[in-house]
């Protein structure tokens, strides 16, 4: 089925509205921990659910974050989450940037190329973002059928949902007033993205951090901000 630009920006406003719910006003608030396009269920309008609460877990007190083993589904997972094992609302967040990538590029988060290998939607778009193209990343089957200024500021809330400075990514609610032109982005610049390639990259780089935390044990949050120049 294809969707129409209407459509694909009613399902995103929809998905996001409700982790904004789920994070800032829910009692007590909720981490999704699994945002992906197999966990969002549209009914016969076409309006999302986020489903599947399997792997959530709830955000307690003044509590920042929530340290649990890592779960979640690789092209999807926040690159710290994934090291760290600290669960956050921005690790939600991420995962929407993601998945609000696939909503209008009409691409899956990881594509397998038999000459470049596994490649991310995100890296592409953050590509075409560097070469002021980004309108080149809206799925090509709706024949240029769109608002282009409108997509363009969609795919500008996704980059930032996906920087690899944690502090940088917006609260849901905060992306929803960007998506409903509430909240000027024209003149914001993007950071790069975190990417977590692949399984093999998390465990060496969980492998680096423990041994720089044993030779020094008082600088683990330090080591964590050298990778991510955001924890």
């Amino acid at each position: 089925m294809r969707f129409s630009w209407e459509a694909r920006k009613e399902i995103s406003l929809g998905v996001a509205r409700g982790l904004a719910y789920l994070h800032e006003e829910a009692e007590p608030q909720i981490l999704h921990r699994d945002i992906k396009a197999s966990n969002i269920l549209l009914d016969q309008n076409f309006m999302p659910k986020v489903a599947d609460f399997g792997l959530s877990r709830l955000l307690l007190d003044e509590a920042s974050h929530v340290s649990t083993r890592v779960a979640g589904t690789l092209g999807y997972l926040a690159p710290e989450y994934a090291i760290t094992g600290h669960l956050t609302r921005k690790s939600d967040v991420y995962s929407f940037g993601v998945l609000l990538l696939e909503i209008i590029s009409g691409r899956s988060a990881m594509d397998y190329d038999l000459e470049l290998g596994e490649h991310y939607i995100v890296q592409k778009a953050w590509e075409a973002y560097k070469n002021n193209k980004l309108v080149h990343v809206v799925d090509p089957t709706l024949n240029m059928n769109f608002p282009k200024e409108e997509a363009v500021r969609f795919l500008m809330v996704s980059l930032l949902c996906v920087q690899e400075n944690v502090k940088l990514r917006p609260q849901m609610s905060t992306a929803v007033k960007i998506m409903n032109n509430e909240t000027d982005v024209r003149d914001v610049n993007i950071s790069q993205p975190g990417l977590v390639s692949n399984l093999r990259d998390i465990r060496l780089q969980k492998k680096n951090t423990s041994e720089s935390t044993s030779s020094d044990r008082g600088s683990t949050s330090t080591h964590s901000t050298h990778i991510f120049n955001s924890l």
